[in-house]
């Protein structure tokens, strides 16, 4: 019997990687997903709206380094995939996003639900096409796939009703010589200056984003070589546990003054994998012109972009650092970082001040505290714009979790989607969203996706009974805060209505035994915490005051 287009597409995904195909159901979809229906490799996941199937696959992308695919149907569909679709295309993963359309005999004649969709996804794509014959079909989800991966971004195809369901005498085209690259290694010339610079500094540091997050030995290596300081972005949080000595915390925004001052008495520091991005940089102020730059990077056009460098490194990060401590010259390290373990302790107590202080209402620090000491150290934790990810950011000491992380746009509503997929990816792990009770209204109904499919997911959430974040923009504006209080809603009680498990912690002694019990279901489970709305991030470090239990 003939397939159809639809059928020859979803074969080709199959064989291209494509495991989850996250959407809304729709008219204009009918035959792309009947044709996943009726396989078994590509896995449709119906989640409640198409912000919240973008989200969970740009997540899927952060999280594996693999395209998911995002389904949507024509017209209000498709507009509702865009703030997921431009989180992917902000932090650099491959997606693949589909959008129905309209009869192609419709097209121009003002269709139910027509929009110009490539016109739509042309700002925000490095793949945009419509698929127009079934010949077309394999030739186009190829170059979607391809060049998704090979440029870490978002491609989108368009797929009017009428092909979905036409025959196509035709075969899918499979990945086989088509992800042929090698990573680019960084010239020897570059990387030898390099070791000079590094090996004669009195104050090396390294930067470590989201780039290295496969790194870990090589980067570890390479800073006990030099005896230099570790700092990371929020986005690679986990990737050098808290327990490393080296290891000094989060610059910038959910930052520490102890990793703010190291950036600035650095003299040279060593970049690698990160952009130097307005939150990573202290909106670009912790870095001087008298500090020398080396960026490692595999995208060429973040090297000198924002800083200049002294020595831009263009090539795979882990392969560039051995590199680099091949070249350097034998014997211990000569640097002037005298007292970084006695800093790194100051700090430590500074942190841990509010984080064992058991009053009501419970402080932030402290709920980040009992997730720190609940979580295995291979835990996969979805934050959510907000104080939530404040607080988690500068207070939750890694032992090697993966952190998710809407990082460059910052959209609130990111972590339910984002533990929805790394709960598909990874079931074996412990998946936490970390949300605010603002963050938890934008996604909630998501909490029906978890429950339909079972996931094993325990959201947390930080309930102040406000938008904390913005509270503080705005009092920092000099302005008294406005319209950011929100109702007194008990999620628990919201997450039991939908079927799943919930509780609400208002005392900090029942707040680990919730969540070890949230845990240990492995099903949905909402934990409410009852935050202390005058906790934000001005008082995060300030000494705690005297207080009635």
């Amino acid at each position: 019997m003939a397939r159809n287009v639809s059928q020859v597409i979803v074969e080709q995904l199959g064989e291209w990687g494509i495991r989850y195909a996250f959407g809304v159901m729709g008219a204009s979809i009918l035959g792309l997903v009947d044709a996943i229906r009726r396989q078994d490799r590509v896995h449709f996941v119906a989640t409640q709206n198409e912000q919240a199937a973008a989200f969970a696959a740009s997540a899927y992308g952060k999280l594996t380094g693999m395209p998911a695919a995002c389904i949507a149907p024509a017209g209000p569909g498709a507009t509702s995939l865009m703030t997921g679709i431009y989180d992917a295309a902000s932090d650099e993963v491959p997606l693949l996003a589909i959008t129905g359309d309209v009869r192609r005999t419709w097209e121009h004649e003002k269709a139910w639900h027509e929009i110009d969709e490539l016109a739509l996804f042309e700002p925000v794509s490095v793949f945009n096409a419509q698929i127009e014959t079934p010949p077309q079909a394999p030739l186009l989800v190829a170059g979607a796939m391809h060049t998704a991966m090979s440029r870490r971004g978002v491609a989108h195809l368009s797929l009017p009703i009428d092909v979905q369901m036409t025959e196509a005498d035709i075969d899918p085209i499979g990945p086989h010589g088509h992800l042929a690259w090698t990573m680019p290694v960084a010239a020897e010339e570059g990387v030898r200056q390099a070791s000079r610079l590094l090996g004669a500094a009195s104050r090396p540091l390294i930067l470590a984003g989201g780039g290295a997050l496969g790194a870990r030995e090589p980067l570890l290596a390479l800073a006990h070589r030099l005896g230099a300081p570790i700092l990371t972005t929020c986005r690679s949080k986990g990737l050098i546990p808290a327990s490393e000595p080296l290891y000094m915390g989060i610059p910038g925004f959910g930052g520490t003054p102890l990793a703010d001052s190291l950036m600035r008495e650095a003299d040279t520091i060593l970049v690698v994998g990160c952009s130097l991005s307005q939150n990573t940089t202290g909106d670009w102020h912790l870095i001087g012109p008298e500090q020398q730059i080396i960026q490692i990077d595999i995208d060429p056009d973040k090297i000198g972009r924002l800083f200049p460098v002294e020595v831009g490194l263009w090539g795979d990060a882990a392969a560039t650092l051995r590199q680099i401590s091949a070249f350097l010259p034998e014997g211990r390290p000569h640097t002037s970082w005298s007292d970084l373990t006695s800093r790194k302790l100051e700090m430590l107590a500074l942190i841990d001040q509010k984080a064992r202080l058991e009053v009501s209402p419970i402080k932030p620090q402290f709920a980040v505290r009992a997730l720190q000491e609940t979580l295995p150290a291979d835990a996969i934790v979805a934050l959510d714009t907000g104080d939530n990810a404040f607080f988690m950011c500068q207070q939750y000491q890694p032992k090697g979790e993966r952190f998710l992380i809407s990082y460059h746009l910052g959209s609130t509503g990111f972590a339910l989607p984002a533990a929805i997929a790394a709960a598909l990816a990874f079931p074996e792990r412990q998946t936490v969203a970390v949300v605010g009770d603002g963050g938890l209204s934008f996604s909630l109904g998501e909490l029906i996706t978890a429950i339909q499919y079972s996931l094993p997911i325990t959201v947390v959430c930080f309930n102040n009974a406000r938008l904390g974040m913005i509270d503080s923009e705005e009092e920092q504006a000099g302005m008294v805060p406005f319209f950011t209080e929100r109702p007194p809603v008990s999620f628990a009680s919201v997450a039991q209505a939908c079927g799943a498990q919930g509780a609400r912690v208002e005392e900090p002694g029942a707040l680990e035994a919730t969540l070890h019990r949230a845990m240990a279901t492995r099903r949905p489970f909402v934990v409410d915490v009852a935050i202390d709305p005058l906790e934000r991030q001005k008082t995060a470090l300030e000494p705690a005051r005297e207080v009635v239990v």
